[in-house]
């Protein structure tokens, strides 16, 4: 009884073992697999600017001092040209000592110290950057890195590009499966490969008569938002 049973057994696991690749090979040749891209376009809504002040003294003190003077006046000039949701905070301070090499004697002579000052802005006001820079300088900022353009919060923006990614999977979905013959069916899965957000240079004629104003013309450009999604679709 025991050696029947186990006889049975074994004829039910072979049939299984035929059974799954045809299943599997069913499945296979009932989906399709395609990748989509979609590319959008924002203007952005915030910038960021890096602002900084040296000043130069013979002693460490001295050099602290007169960065000190300095930055205060470019910090209260930059918060007249804020609003209440832009953000000012200092990003980093150096003193450093200064030395140039002197050819006769063959040794670096020590020239004073050097003092350095960096406050990070953050503003929503992207159509008055040029404004911005210019009472900062006039306040005695003579370092600037940026302006660096951004959206505040991109995730609305990825969403319409990762839509816009599974319109063009499907849409080429559609195509092969008319080419086979075939009808699409509901889609099995989706996966994102990856979203990037960029910002591109663009112009335009307000931007170009903003340039020609006396101020300082900076121009914002675009918001480049790629997704790129693989999906999976039924074929019947």
């Amino acid at each position: 009884m025991k050696v029947r049973a186990l006889l049975v057994a074994t004829v039910v696991i072979a049939m299984l073992c035929l059974i799954v690749p045809c299943a599997q090979a069913r499945d296979d040749d009932s989906l399709i697999t395609t990748q989509g891209s979609a590319t959008l376009f924002f203007e952005p809504d915030q910038v960021r600017l890096t602002l900084g002040v040296e000043t130069r003294a013979q002693t460490a003190a001295e050099a602290m001092k007169k960065n000190a003077d300095a930055m205060q006046k470019v910090v209260a000039a930059v918060k007249k040209k804020l609003t209440e949701k832009d953000n000012i905070s200092t990003s980093g301070i150096r003193l450093s000592p200064v030395y140039n090499w002197d050819q006769k004697q063959k040794k670096q002579i020590f020239q004073g110290f050097t003092a350095v000052n960096q406050v990070r802005v953050t503003s929503g006001e992207t159509e008055n950057v040029g404004a911005l820079l210019d009472v900062s300088v006039g306040a005695g900022v003579n370092n600037i890195d940026g302006p660096h353009w951004s959206l505040r919060d991109n995730s609305k923006a990825l969403s319409k590009a990762q839509v816009g990614a599974f319109k063009n999977a499907r849409s080429q979905a559609l195509a092969l499966a008319d080419a086979a013959s075939r009808e699409l069916g509901e889609v099995e899965s989706i996966s994102t490969i990856g979203t990037t957000t960029l910002p591109r240079p663009s112009f335009n004629m307000p931007q170009l008569r903003m340039a020609a104003s006396d101020q300082t013309p900076v121009l914002p450009g675009r918001i480049e938002v790629r997704a790129d999604v693989t999906c999976v679709f039924e074929l019947r």
